[in-house]
């Protein structure tokens, strides 16, 4: 069969697999498939299992449904999962030898958290944020009904919004639900939230991490452990270093919990600079904590881009191995993430246990330590399901194929790891991606692609987008410059406080390289990027003229409104220097609205309404500055329904109309002759 060239509408086709779950008794994997529905213009999910001695597959749940956060009882006869329908979410159980699922809690409007089986399988914990009752779906349409207005909302705390939850009217906080009767009963309380819950081998406890400080949005750095009993009462703190924390894991022995954090008070802007660390318990009494890792200078945990999903919560956290003396927990590394495991007493150099160019965006550990499950992207390949086994990790076998008919369509293009010297000697990584059908005598456009963050890496996952504009017959080249992880501590904090300074450089050094390559046209180079990539894009057309066009999307351009209309708000003093109120200058010049008067390459704008990281205002002063300046420049605004994650989220329809609208830009500009 003749292939031919990957397309927009592929995202249709194509499977995104995510949170990979080992049976207790290792012989199955369950695991979720999350599709786009055209004729629908909705995402569904469904659960399924695969048999990993015969590979054979079973769907378990069907219709336009999400099902997610599937999670196997301790016996292994049930499954529990969440299931979201007509925008209300709740608590399933089924037999995970198939038949009917039941709702189990009998809960209200809310966010429900992944369930947490208890060791005996008799309850199941997790977080639960009610909606407010005057925000309520029923609430809403008694309004419309009456013809009242919608009421006002009242707030006291900085955070209240998050990009991807909204509105935070009330708090998050842990719950248990009997497995038999449904009955569900709040562990906590108060004006806090708690999450990343772990239960104790003897079912007794549940460790949580909650910030009970009086100002938790100004001290964020202050979370601690806390252990409630599972029986109700009341929690007892555990006293932690001071930093950011998540995904407790408790030791099967019961002796010790391990997190994933870092030791510091500086703003939450900074890099997450993430490593192990465990503290030893008997429950309710605790240790000092210890970081496992600390002479393992590289983040603990996913940071590559693609827009084919990403690794779960359950996958980051430290699995145990099952003598309790060891830990397994993902690594970022220079465009792959790995799998390592660290000795519990820190005797030894953290090991690499899977490693490879990949992006190992999932793993499930047997609890006897016979298997683990991985979930594995390549830049050909969308992730697909692998079983790896002691002694040899490292020897893969694979489970599922459900991308293959689709591939086999389309040709696609291998990327080319590339390192090239910046202006003081640095080396950066990158790629250079070539159309599927390159010819090395032909002379082709270049696009520079810029990831967002900057605490986040390119790599080696499968990126439909950078597929698809290859298939334009365009040259993309992507990169890590300083401020990515994956590189180690002070390669990532060398843009704090100064974006546009260090990473321009790297970034220059980047389109320099591919000007140079011998079948690259450098008078048809085009530059973009979303979020921190956005503002980078603004910043380079604001300080040469060296691109043919431009594409910024979802774009922080004026750091001085950004600093009280994001829903992440920087510290006064901490990242950036300086405030909003008082000392706005740094703000004001690390803004590329501050150099509009500078553009003069053709920019366009892509923004979404629901946008609460980068809210819409960024694009909108940047728009009407340049309409004032008379300059080239198209703003193309998306309703209120997309926010930050458009490109990998947003509505099946809008998500194929953004990437339609950068492929004609890019052809409208890229195909051009050079010349005015």
């Amino acid at each position: 069969m003749e292939k031919r060239r990957i397309e927009i509408d592929d995202l249709y086709r194509l499977k995104a697999i995510n949170e990979p779950q080992m049976s207790p008794d290792g012989r199955r994997v369950l695991f979720r498939v999350q599709t786009m529905e055209q004729e629908t213009n909705s995402y569904q999910s469904h659960l399924w299992t695969v048999e990993i001695q015969t590979g054979q597959l079973r769907q378990f749940t069907y219709g336009p449904l999400y099902d997610s956060g599937g999670r196997w009882s301790p016996d292994g006869g049930r499954i529990a999962f969440l299931r979201t329908r007509e925008g209300c979410t709740h608590l399933w159980v089924m037999p995970s030898d198939g038949g009917e699922a039941h709702k189990l809690d009998t809960l209200g409007e809310g966010l429900i958290g992944a369930p947490v089986w208890s060791p005996r399988g008799d309850q199941i914990a997790f977080t639960f944020r009610p909606t407010h009752p005057d925000w309520t779906r029923k609430a809403r349409q008694a309004r419309v009904e009456r013809g009242l207005s919608e009421p006002p909302r009242v707030h006291t705390r900085r955070n209240y919004r998050a990009e991807g939850v909204g509105f935070i009217d009330l708090f998050q906080h842990i719950w248990v639900c009997d497995t038999r009767t449904g009955q569900a009963k709040a562990l906590t309380s108060g004006d806090f939230d708690a999450g990343h819950v772990s239960w104790s081998p003897d079912g007794q406890w549940l460790a949580f991490l909650a910030n009970r400080c009086n100002n938790p949005d100004v001290e964020p750095y202050r979370a601690n452990l806390w252990l409630v009993p599972a029986a109700g009462g009341d929690a007892v703190e555990v006293a932690l270093p001071l930093g950011y924390k998540r995904n407790l894991s408790w030791s099967p022995d019961g002796r010790h919990i391990a997190f994933i954090g870092y030791e510091t008070t500086e703003d939450s802007w900074g890099p997450p600079l993430d490593r192990v660390w465990v503290i030893p318990v008997n429950a309710p009494d605790a240790g000092v904590a210890r970081c496992l890792t600390a002479g393992l200078d590289r983040f603990a945990g996913p940071a590559i881009i693609g827009d084919m999903g990403s690794m779960d919560e359950s996958s980051q956290c430290p699995a145990w191995w099952p003598d309790s003396n060891s830990l397994l927990f993902p690594v970022s590394d220079r465009g792959s993430t790995h799998v390592y495991r660290v000795d519990l007493e820190g005797g030894q150099a953290p090991e690499l246990v899977v490693g490879g160019d990949r992006d190992i965006m999932g793993f499930s550990l047997h609890r006897h330590g016979k298997s683990m499950a991985l979930l594995i992207s390549r830049p050909t390949q969308p992730a697909e399901l692998y079983c790896a086994r002691p002694p040899d990790w490292s020897k893969l076998q694979r489970l599922t194929d459900m991308n293959t008919a689709a591939l086999n369509e389309v040709v696609l293009s291998e990327p080319e790891e590339v390192r090239f010297e910046s202006f003081d000697g640095q080396s950066v990584q990158g790629w250079v991606l070539r159309p599927p059908d390159f010819a090395p005598e032909n002379t082709y456009p270049v696009l520079l692609y810029i990831h967002g963050g900057p605490d986040a890496q390119y790599g080696y996952t499968f990126f439909h987008e950078f597929q698809v504009l290859a298939a334009q017959g365009i040259v993309v080249v992507y990169a890590n410059p300083r401020g990515s992880l994956g590189a180690g501590t002070e390669f990532a904090r060398a843009v704090q406080g100064n974006w546009g300074g260090l990473d321009y450089e790297d970034l220059m050094a980047a389109a320099d390289y591919a000007a140079g390559l011998p079948y690259t046209d450098p008078d048809r180079m085009a530059v973009a990027g979303g979020s921190y990539g956005g503002f980078m894009t603004a910043w380079i057309i604001s300080h040469n003229d060296r691109f043919r066009c431009a594409i910024a999307e979802r774009g922080s351009f004026n750091k001085h409104s950004a600093a009280g209309t994001s829903d992440w708000p920087p510290m006064p003093g901490g990242y950036w220097p300086g405030n909003a109120w008082a000392r706005p200058e740094r703000l004001w010049e690390q803004s590329p609205l501050h150099y509009a008067e500078n553009i003069r390459t053709p920019l366009l704008l892509v923004h979404s309404e629901g946008d609460l990281r980068c809210p819409i205002e960024q694009a909108e002063q940047l728009f009407a500055a340049l309409t004032w300046l008379r300059r080239e420049v198209v703003f193309v605004r998306y309703p209120r329904e997309t926010n930050h994650e458009l490109s990998r989220s947003g509505p099946p329809d809008l998500r194929a109309d953004r990437l339609q609208r950068i492929v004609d830009w890019l052809v409208r500009y890229l195909s051009r002759p050079a010349g005015p």
